[in-house]
């Protein structure tokens, strides 16, 4: 980091020097607020075993986000790992690359239907002729389902409450 960055208060990239990703979707299991081998919580450092994002953004000091080809994106702030998001479709080029079509069976829930069957009622409901996003609140997890009007699944996002 050069002395411009540091006095227009810009920080290197805390990538810079992780191993290249191995190009899959980690396990989610957001009973146990779990990704891979992340938590909730979990220090920026933690994300290391996931390799090398295509991409890190730097939001704002102390928050980092961390966008994967593999169709993901992570989010760390003063409290550690903040924020998920599992793209299946991107029409905001916003991680590059969605979650390829082989890897989608792992998700399980791509329908509204099948939401419903695993998690039951949403908490709240938000539809607008663009999308429908399903709201849930699960041990301590905040997740919203972004449908398409079609009904399918387009993101889910996940932060703890």
């Amino acid at each position: 980091m050069g002395f411009l960055d540091r006095l227009w208060g810009r920080q290197s990239d805390p990538t810079k020097h992780w191993p290249p990703p191995d190009g899959s979707l980690p396990e989610l299991v957001p009973e146990e607020k779990r990704f891979g081998p992340l938590r909730f919580g979990d220090p920026l450092i933690s994300a290391r075993t996931l390799g090398k994002p295509h991409r890190t953004s730097l939001i704002a000091k102390g928050h980092t986000a961390l966008f994967y080809k593999a169709g993901f994106r992570i989010e760390f702030g003063k409290k550690g790992f903040c924020y998920l998001a599992l793209i299946l479709a991107d029409p905001d080029g916003e991680a590059e690359v969605s979650i390829s079509p082989e890897a989608q069976p792992q998700i399980g829930c791509q329908t509204r239907a099948a939401i419903e069957n695993r998690f039951g009622t949403p908490h709240k409901v938000d539809a607008n002729e663009e999308e429908t996003i399903l709201v849930y609140h699960l041990n301590g997890c905040r997740m919203e389902f972004e449908l398409r009007p079609s009904g399918s699944l387009n993101r889910w996002n996940l932060s703890p409450v």
